[in-house]
């Protein structure tokens, strides 16, 4: 097999890696002192962005991957952290001072909007919702956050002398044993329990950070901050209130009724939160793979039979190590790839 290799780089080093913020610096010193005179100059300073911030954005990426993956590792955890502190506001104040040098340009007018127009409004909009005392904020939210997957990861059961992880024993709310589904979901509830109140304590904090992070940008609240900051530009916080009255009035009474034919398959009086994941039929369980070495065999198969290049892609991915797919104590959730 013929590994995909990335694109050669043509704005930065090939053996450059992100270490430290000094290290970064002198590239958006370039970008930003740079002359613009024409459209391709313009292109030309967004296609050598593009490649200096993919860098950027792979390494954060593998440094939260690595982190999730272990989150008992704190060498691990360190390195993540260091880059939010450290590297990351940097970003922040040098990324909106490159933002501003490219709206401000006369050539920004002329960047054509097939295929500009999504990245010409994203850009404007950060533009003007960037607060530079923000920054110590998003920093502070990060943090937090990995706090926050830090104690989940951590958490597990003991079921029939079995350590399970919250994932694997989600599986076991698919037994056929109602008296066992009902046991595995009250642990998993009451080991959340034992968390409660640092879970509830940095939620609290991160309401409280996000709602000054809104203020401190002109908004009213959170919510209306995020639509700017994501982009939401063609649908508003009173579409969304549409939508949820729609789903009330014609999606609840179906999920009801749906209930209520499980509840009639399972001979139930009353359906409990651990009768939502058995096979209704009382037919086993689907298990369409055994382990994450199982199910990534078949989804090479799979996605193969789409397109061979989506094989290889996969291929390629496992030959570099890119996958972690198993359930395991001190892993955030989800399999990471």
């Amino acid at each position: 097999m013929t590994l995909l290799k990335r694109p050669v780089r043509n704005f930065i080093p090939e053996d450059f890696s992100v270490t430290t913020w000094e290290k970064v610096k002198p590239y958006f010193e370039i970008l930003i002192e740079r002359e613009l005179n024409s459209l391709p100059d313009l292109e030309k300073l967004l296609k050598d962005r593009s490649e200096l911030e993919a860098i950027l954005e792979e390494d954060f990426a593998w440094r939260y991957i690595k982190m999730n993956c272990h989150t008992e590792d704190w060498k691990l955890r360190q390195r993540f952290t260091d880059f939010v502190e450290q590297i990351q506001p940097e970003l922040s104040v040098w990324g909106d001072k490159l933002n501003n040098k490219i709206v401000q340009s006369n050539e920004f007018s002329e960047l054509p909007n097939n295929p500009y127009l999504t990245y010409k409004r994203n850009l404007e909009m950060s533009v003007k919702i960037f607060r530079e005392k923000n920054v110590p904020i998003y920093t502070e939210l990060e943090k937090l956050s990995q706090q926050f997957g830090q104690i989940n990861g951590a958490m597990s059961i003991k079921f029939k002398e079995e350590e399970l992880t919250m994932q694997a024993a989600g599986q076991k709310l698919e037994l056929q044993n109602r008296e066992e589904r009902e046991t595995v979901y009250k642990l998993m509830l009451y080991r959340r329990l034992e968390d409660k109140d640092k879970l509830d304590d940095i939620m609290d904090q991160l309401i409280r950070k996000r709602h000054e992070l809104a203020l401190n940008a002109g908004f009213d609240n959170f919510r209306d901050y995020q639509f700017a900051a994501m982009g939401r530009f063609d649908y508003t916080p009173d579409d969304c209130k549409s939508w949820h009255k729609a789903i009330a009035k014609h999606i609840v009474p179906l999920v009801k009724s749906i209930h209520q034919r499980r509840a009639d398959n399972l001979k139930l009086k009353t359906l409990r939160p651990w009768d939502l994941s058995v096979e209704p039929t009382g037919a086993p369980a689907l298990k369409p793979f055994n382990d994450g070495k199982d199910l990534l065999i078949k989804t090479k198969k799979a996605f193969a039979c789409l397109d061979p290049a989506f094989g290889q892609y996969l291929e390629t991915m496992e030959a570099l190590g890119h996958f972690d797919l198993e359930s395991r104590k001190n892993k955030a959730p989800g399999g990471f790839n």
